[in-house]
């Protein structure tokens, strides 16, 4: 079933994902219609867990998570086991924090769906502002997205992607790197509509305004092959020279994936070029979403760039490389 609800359920806007996954819809989709066309409009259950203590009254310390049967599911599927701490933001929730942001024109839906069995749920909307770094055009993003298997919070995060290659530029929301996030306690439906949609925006904005100003530093900094060298070998693993002539050829490490990406813009493959910091950010950008996209599970490629390892090393990679061209400024 892990494989069959991405596929099943995703719905999205304009040109097929890289994935290729999930059905079409018009540009003008509201969020009823966008629930319903990525197949989200189920709900999740929080029932006392087999064994689970009562602590309170009506109040147990264990709960059962798990999602109510769709298609042709017979039972409801399991997520996980939580305390009586935990409160889970239903679908039509998450897709309404949405709504008053689409309305005043400050963004549109651009893609929705569920990772594997519907443990992890997002809403993707591309934003009204636009983004130019020398020849590079931006498309900004803002990505909320609320896991039904006990873990992680409710985010809000700010994911430029590059035009002519789309790779995803991860940038975190909020001061010092934050992202924007609401944990999956009490009342939770209330408090994401307590925060409000004005505040997001403000500090939607203001990463906006950040990242602009990073990326142009990163573009105007001039990047010797040496630092370069230096940064990667922080990144990844330097791969161990192979010896002998028996078995098959490995196949590239990230680690020279990386250092022939870099290669490639120099020759003019990527308007990114590879002289600044600006391109050896996309350069690891694009071999991190390229890496993914191979993987043989779609969902598993799509879950690393926005959520997992990718994800991580992008970010990481844009705060090393920003530090050095601050430094060099």
């Amino acid at each position: 079933m892990g494989h069959a609800l991405l596929n099943e359920t995703m719905a999205y806007v304009g040109k097929p994902p890289w994935h290729r996954l999930g059905k079409p819809v018009p540009p003008d989709v509201t969020a009823a219609e966008m629930i319903k066309k990525a197949g989200l409009d189920w709900r999740v259950t929080v029932k006392p867990a087999s064994g689970a203590r009562e602590v309170g009254r009506d109040r147990y310390n264990r709960y059962r998570l798990a999602r109510e049967p769709i298609g042709a599911e017979a039972e409801a599927v399991e997520f996980a086991i939580v305390s009586s701490r935990y409160e889970p933001l239903q679908n039509c929730e998450a897709f309404a924090f949405f709504d008053p942001v689409i309305r005043a024109g400050r963004a549109k839906f651009e893609s929705a769906g569920a990772l594997f069995d519907g443990e992890v749920v997002w809403v993707q909307a591309r934003l009204d502002r636009s983004m130019k770094i020398g020849d590079d055009e931006i498309a900004p993003f803002l990505l909320l997205s609320t896991r039904h298997d006990g873990a992680g919070s409710v985010t809000a995060r700010f994911t430029p992607v590059r035009v002519v290659c789309q790779n995803t530029l991860n940038y975190a929301l909020g001061k010092n790197g934050a992202t924007y996030s609401i944990s999956h306690t009490r009342e939770v439906a209330a408090r994401v509509r307590a925060a409000g949609h004005d505040a997001l925006l403000t500090v939607l904005d203001e990463a906006f305004d950040g990242a602009q100003k990073d990326f142009d530093l990163l573009a105007a900094t001039p990047a010797s092959s040496s630092a370069v060298g230096a940064l990667v070998d922080m990144l990844y693993n330097r791969p161990t020279p192979k010896t002998g002539t028996k078995g098959p050829p490995r196949p590239p490490s990230l680690w020279e994936q990386v250092h022939e990406r870099i290669i490639l813009q120099r020759q003019g493959k990527d308007p990114a070029g590879a002289d600044s910091w600006w391109g050896i950010y996309n350069a690891i950008t694009f071999v991190e979403d390229s890496a993914a996209a191979d993987t043989k599970n779609g969902l598993s490629g799509l879950n690393r760039i926005w959520f997992g390892s990718a994800a991580d090393r992008k970010i990481r990679a844009l705060r090393l490389i920003t530090e050095r061209a601050g430094e060099a400024a």
